[in-house]
């Protein structure tokens, strides 16, 4: 929290957003707190599209609004069998859901769907790993936080300085299979300097 307070940001917690004044600028919070604001990304949570499996097998909805699913990938209904999801919309044992775990999870899927078209059962299991909780959090240009979780809940943050202008960017692009931007030195070196 304190990156995000040295950067200027005003951090609410135990508050959502309800309404927005587009014409004055203005947020309106549950509490009844009003905060200005020049332009809104409203990061408030996702919900989970899980309309679909709802009309085809209400007992396979989580709680959460995700959709059960059994380690090979498959929606926790037997009379469905056909059916696989993954990523956000699935619930499963992952401790922090993000890319890496819908990745991991997709494979699995992909895998059994290749199986059952063979005739055969789906028997590749999707198991979190510990890496799929690590998220890193850039904080402006210098700075980062990073969050790791285990299995049994226990949250690590490692507060750290960067040095990479592009925020590793470069790395992504070429992990993708592309070659990385690269943008001029001078201008991220005055951009920077005048930050």
């Amino acid at each position: 929290m304190d990156g995000l307070k040295d950067l200027g940001i005003e951090v609410i917690t135990s508050d959502r957003l309800v309404a927005e004044d587009k014409e004055r600028g203005v947020v309106t919070l549950k509490s009844g707190k009003e905060v200005k604001c020049d332009f809104l990304v409203n990061c408030a949570g996702q919900k989970p599209n899980s309309g679909l499996i709802a009309e085809l097998s209400p007992n396979s909805i989580a709680a959460s609004g995700r959709i059960l699913a059994k380690p090979t990938m498959q929606i926790d209904d037997d009379s469905l069998p056909n059916i696989y999801v993954c990523g956000d919309v699935a619930e499963t044992t992952a401790a922090n859901p993000n890319s890496r775990t819908a990745r991991g999870q997709a494979s699995v899927a992909a895998d059994n769907v290749i199986l059952a078209m063979d005739g055969r059962k789906p028997t590749n299991k999707y198991k979190p790993q510990w890496m799929e909780a690590f998220i890193k959090l850039t904080l402006g240009l210098d700075k980062s936080v990073t969050h790791m979780e285990d299995f049994s809940g226990t949250e690590l943050l490692f507060p750290a300085k960067e040095t990479d202008l592009a925020l590793m960017s470069a790395g992504t692009w070429v992990h993708m299979g592309a070659t990385p931007f690269e943008d001029d030195t001078e201008i991220l070196k005055r951009f920077t300097s005048e930050v």
